[in-house]
This record gives structure tokens, sequence and C-alpha cells, in this order.
């Protein structure tokens, strides 16, 4: 029924879409929107519950701290008492899940005593596509801590690792993503 509904009742051709043939140029591949989402979580969070939503914007605080920080995948940090037992026992890296990729490696968010995925954001483990995308962060965050000499203190390991992983999403936005979702003179003033 909505796929009927979608198509153009004033043409002489029944399965012509309302949408304009200009408009159905697709630009962007589709893991643009997952990716979006996932840099969205890093920017933005509004916890008002629904029944308690205004139209006014100006009342909505952002719980999201509105930097591409990666905050919500590191939460407080392997030191902390909230979110310590996202990472593993080196004090560096993030644990993870046991769902393995066909060459054994494993991808997937740490689960907890209940077998329910875990992350610094409760938004990430509930949504089907974001939830490989943070695992995936996360792998890239220990292969960071891989590459530097294991005789560095954990606290620094760590620290280093998250700068790299920050450095390494703020290129991607910038140069893919912001790049491919603009119009090429307002990116070449803005980013170039």
């Amino acid at each position: 029924a909505l796929g009927r509904s979608m198509q153009n009742r004033l043409s002489q051709n029944p399965d012509e879409t309302r949408i304009p043939f200009g408009d159905r140029t697709i630009t962007l591949p589709a893991g643009f929107t997952y990716f979006g989402q996932f840099i969205d979580h890093d920017i933005t969070r509004d916890d008002t519950d629904l029944d308690d939503a205004s139209d006014d914007l100006s009342a909505v605080v952002n719980g999201g701290g509105g930097r591409l920080d990666l905050d919500h995948l590191y939460g407080d940090g392997p030191d902390s008492e909230r979110h310590g037992h996202l990472f593993a026992e080196d004090g560096a890296s993030f644990r993870l899940g046991e769902t393995r990729l066909p060459n054994g490696a494993q991808f997937d968010l740490p689960l907890n005593d209940r077998g329910e995925p875990q992350s610094a954001d409760d938004r990430s483990p509930e949504n089907f596509i974001l939830r490989p995308i943070t695992a995936m962060f996360m792998k890239l965050h220990n292969q960071a801590v891989l590459e530097l000499p294991a005789t560095t203190r954990p606290a620094l390991r760590f620290a280093r690792a998250r700068l790299r992983l920050r450095r390494t999403k703020h290129w991607h936005v910038r140069h893919c993503v912001l790049s491919q979702a603009r119009s090429p003179p307002v990116y070449s003033r803005v980013c170039c």
C-alpha cells in the first residue's frame, strides 16, 4: 500500500514515481546514513521523555557534548567506575564480544552477564547497524594500542590510542563525509 501511494497518479504511466526524475540520483552511498548516525551520537543526545517534548528547541538540553571526541565510545574511560567494565585488563584496550568473523577475529560489543551488548552509549547496542560500527571503532582503538610500545604505562597507551582514533575520525569526517555531503564550492571554502 505504501508503494502504491508513491505512484504518480497524474502520469499516464501508473508505475511512475512522484519523485521528480532529477531528485532520484543517489549521491551518497547508504553507509553514510549509518556513519552519520555514529557521528550524531558523538555530538548530540536528547534524553527528553516524549511526553515532555516541547516545540521550543531552545529548551532541549544536549547531553552529547557537541564535540567529535568519541566520548560516546569511550565513556569515562578504563579507570572509571561507570565504564571501566568495557575495557580489558591491560587498562588500555576495549573488551570485545565473542561474535567472530570468518577469520576468527572477535567483532562485537562486549556482553554483560545476561548476554546483552554493552557500550558507553546505550543507543549503540540497540541499533543493528550501529552496533558493528561501534565494534569496528573499538577494534581500531585496540589496534592503535597494540602499535604502541608495551613498556608504555597503560593510561598513556589508552590516551595515545584514543587521540589517534579521534584524529582518524576527524580525517574521515572532513575528507570523506563532508566532501560527499556538501556542494563543492562550500566544501572548498570551509574545509580546504
